[in-house]
């Protein structure tokens, strides 16, 4: 039946082709300049059918294909033409435009199925949706549309524009807003000197222990290279020491060990922080109107997150270490590792460096964000957590202003507040980190380890 019906509907698009007028686009009636009758077409169309069912089993794929198209004269394109179906060589079926094999006529000529594609898409309104399918119709619009090509700049014309542009932003930037009253800016001046002070009391006052035990001291009298690695190797076998951190989520313990003798020397380096931070507080006026018990609270629950705050100004990006070019010493994470600091920690506090370097504080901005980490209200043991909020509210304040000021502004190009509170978050959950192993130093090594400062905070 499935046969029956495309050989009728081959005969059908033949009639339609043999009475198709191309140069007036119409049809013409059967008979009107032909003298054949509607009988003499009834028999044509019989002797048809005769000829098509005797050739039905060598009929190709493509043909049926052919065959099959519903016969609706409706869904044609008002600027095609019908061709007569002709049994023609390959020759005839190339496309004319790419020479591919073709499929058949598309908007009145013999073409591939790509270059039907193309031509129907050179049509097309370009927009944002389609902007990517025919460069051709994109670039020409580009031109319709009034834009010109001895308009792009070269690089070097480019460069003088931006930096034109750059400069006026900042003009632009530094009169718009005034710059932050100047009572304030007394009050960060104070803060600046009062810390600046405390560093050269405590510079001339550092003495740590074991510094020709650390990997990168700079010992003399050797021979060669080879002698001073195997003394290093010497030191640090002889160093190691074996504690047990208990897991406060399940109470398991769990054994490691550490080098006692880098554990000494960096416990004097932390020491030294800690003084510089007591020192540097009682220069606050805010923090001397606080009670005693607020004070040390404040200093022992900010001593973990303040060492690693101040730890950050002498990390270098590129060593992948924290120098101190005044005593010519490096830090690297493999000594963290020696100490018994874990690997998550480390991944984390690297992150941490990372971030701290890339906002790129100044000595103002450092020195208000290490104020506003040690007056943290949710501190546990605080008796008055109120009136320590409203002075972190108020160096919040301060620091806003400083870092939204039409010079800042001009420099970083953005508010950097935001990063300072991430910074804070970052901070927390790393002191909360070494909870554990602070507590396994306090209770299980000699008391001659770790100075007896730190070690009451560590407490």
């Amino acid at each position: 039946m499935l046969a029956t019906w495309a050989l009728h509907g081959q005969s059908f698009i033949y009639l339609v082709a043999r009475y198709y007028l191309p140069q007036n686009r119409k049809f013409k009636r059967p008979g009107y300049d032909s003298p054949k009758s509607g009988e003499n077409i009834q028999k044509e169309k019989r002797e048809l059918l005769r000829e098509n069912s005797s050739e039905k089993a060598e009929s190709s794929t493509k043909e049926m294909d052919h065959a099959l198209m519903p016969p609706q004269l409706a869904s044609l394109a008002p600027h095609q033409k019908l061709q007569p179906k002709v049994d023609s060589d390959i020759d005839e079926k190339i496309c004319v435009v790419c020479e591919d094999f073709a499929t058949g006529y598309h908007f009145n000529a013999m073409t591939c199925e790509g270059c039907k594609g193309f031509f129907r898409r050179t049509n097309c309104a370009v927009t944002r949706q389609n902007r990517r399918q025919c460069q051709a119709c994109r670039f020409q619009k580009c031109l319709t549309k009034g834009m010109k090509r001895d308009c792009i700049l070269s690089d070097l014309e480019l460069n003088k524009k931006r930096k034109i542009i750059q400069k006026n932003r900042i003009k632009r930037i530094l009169n718009e807003n005034p710059d932050i009253p100047q009572v304030e800016q007394e009050k960060i001046s104070k803060v600046v000197a009062a810390y600046d002070l405390v560093q050269k009391q405590c510079a001339g006052s550092q003495s740590f222990r074991n510094c020709e035990d650390m990997p990168n001291w700079q010992r003399t009298g050797f021979r060669s290279d080879v002698h001073n690695m195997i003394y290093s190797i010497e030191k640090r076998l002889l160093g190691l020491h074996v504690v047990r951190i208990e897991d406060p989520r399940t109470g398991e313990n769990e054994s490691i060990t550490i080098n006692i003798n880098y554990l000494k020397h960096m416990s004097d380096v932390m020491n030294s922080g800690l003084l510089q931070l007591i020192n540097f507080s009682k220069q606050i006026p805010e923090f001397a109107q606080l009670e005693q018990n607020d004070q040390v609270e404040l200093i022992r629950a900010g001593t973990r997150e303040i060492v690693i705050l101040q730890a950050a100004t002498y990390f270098d990006l590129q060593k992948r270490a924290f120098v101190n070019y005044d005593s010519q010493m490096e830090y690297t994470f493999d000594i963290l590792l020696d100490i018994g600091l874990k690997e998550l920690f480390i991944e984390r506090l690297s992150d941490f460096l990372v971030k701290f370097t890339q906002i790129d504080l100044s000595k103002e901005e450092f020195l208000l964000t290490l104020i506003l980490v040690l007056f943290s209200p949710d501190r546990a043991g605080l008796q008055n957590p109120t009136l320590i909020g409203t002075i972190q509210d108020s160096y919040a304040e301060l620091l806003e202003r400083l870092m939204i000021s039409p010079r800042t502004k001009a420099k970083y190009g953005k508010n950097r507040f935001s990063d300072i509170i991430s910074l804070q978050l970052s901070l927390r959950f790393l002191s909360f980190m070494t909870l554990p192993l602070g507590k396994a130093f306090h209770d299980q090594l000699a008391s001659d380890v770790l100075p007896p400062l730190l070690k009451e905070m560590l407490a």
